[in-house]
């Protein structure tokens, strides 16, 4: 925690809590010295006295022993969105898009890897739509599809036949996915399997992938959508009555068709949110996806989280802007700084 300031590191355990999580443990592997633990990135000075972080620890310990019966019980409040994890996709991942190095599990770039990059962005761009998605393994979507109306599938790389049933089900019964052209690529093994997307995609979107470019050298933009393609971009080609064009890149090819039931982007569009450059998405999934999707009137940048236990709720609430704002919460004015967080003990009430 090498210079951290008292509202991140205050936003980063309340993040965690407000997800449910049932304890926060502060862990100092070793006396600061050089190497991993230099900088003073420990709960204490390297002298053993305290710092900003040490007074804010026994201040989270402390709140967490007021509420602990609250807590031990609440879980969080989501909305019936869901994004799927897969495990196998992830490994492929790992395996193909890591960095050089013997110990090195990031992309060349940086990146955390391409599937858990494009990942993370899915679940970025939906909280900045004021969405509280959950997330959802694969290994587990049989029991919790139930808990979802609309699912994101981002880089579905190697699903298996299961999987994929599981998925059709959930459409023919009135859900909608949302996916990238990463979807099925593979399916049994690690060899790429054309036409794509494979196994039932096809069917389950209305659709099939023309062409899959690399953007490394080149970037390819949207037309009609303030969008550039990220890693790889797919031109789209409507096969079913009943699916269409949503979006077209700028040469002409269909960047994004869709249906009733789904919707398939031709890139991965978590990454080119979290790039920075791709504000068109959110538009995208607005118009497309707008009446199933929560309206929550909240300024750009500030977040709410809620918990419950019974008919008791607590709520959390993450103003990550550079501007103050003001909320009503509960029936009261509620003030918050620019970067504060805000957490509002257990109560009846939920607005």
């Amino acid at each position: 925690m090498p210079g951290i300031s008292e509202k991140n590191f205050l936003y980063k355990m309340f993040s965690a809590l407000a997800c449910g999580v049932k304890g926060i443990m502060f862990w100092q592997y070793r006396a600061e010295r050089l190497g991993c633990e230099n900088n003073l990135s420990g709960l204490v000075n390297i002298d053993g006295t305290p710092k900003m972080v040490t007074a804010l620890t026994a201040d989270i310990g402390d709140l967490i022993k007021t509420h602990k019966t609250f807590f031990a019980s609440a879980e969080p409040v989501y909305d019936r969105i869901g994004i799927l994890y897969d495990l196998r996709s992830d490994m492929i991942s790992r395996i193909e898009s890591v960095g050089p190095g013997q110990w090195d599990f990031d992309t060349e770039d940086g990146t955390p890897g391409v599937y858990k990059h494009n990942f993370q962005g899915c679940y970025a761009l939906l909280r900045d739509m004021h969405l509280i998605p959950q997330l959802i393994d694969s290994r587990n979507l049989a029991e919790n599809i139930d808990k979802v109306d609309i699912l994101f599938v981002p880089e579905l790389f190697m699903p298996s036949h299961e999987l994929l049933d599981i998925l059709e089900q959930f459409i023919s019964e009135g859900g909608k996915v949302v996916a990238d052209s990463g979807f099925a690529l593979r399916m049994e093994n690690t060899w790429l399997n054309y036409p794509w997307p494979g196994g039932n995609g096809q069917r389950l979107f209305g659709c099939k992938v023309n062409n899959r470019t690399s953007c490394r050298y080149q970037l390819r933009k949207g037309k009609n959508i303030d969008l550039i393609a990220s890693g790889f971009s797919s031109e789209l080609e409507p096969l079913s009555p009943g699916t269409f064009p949503l979006a077209s890149w700028d040469d002409g090819g269909y960047a994004a068709v869709g249906n009733e039931k789904s919707l398939l982007i031709g890139t991965a569009f978590g990454s080119a949110f979290l790039n920075g450059n791709s504000p068109g998405i959110a538009e995208l999934l607005r118009k497309k996806l707008g009446n199933f999707l929560p309206k929550r009137d909240l300024p750009e940048k500030l977040y709410i989280r809620q918990l419950r236990s019974g008919e008791k709720y607590s709520t959390f609430i993450f103003n990550r802007s550079i501007k103050d704002h003001v909320v009503h919460i509960e029936n009261k004015e509620i003030k918050i700084s620019a970067g504060e967080t805000i957490f509002l003990p257990p109560s009846q009430q939920i607005e």
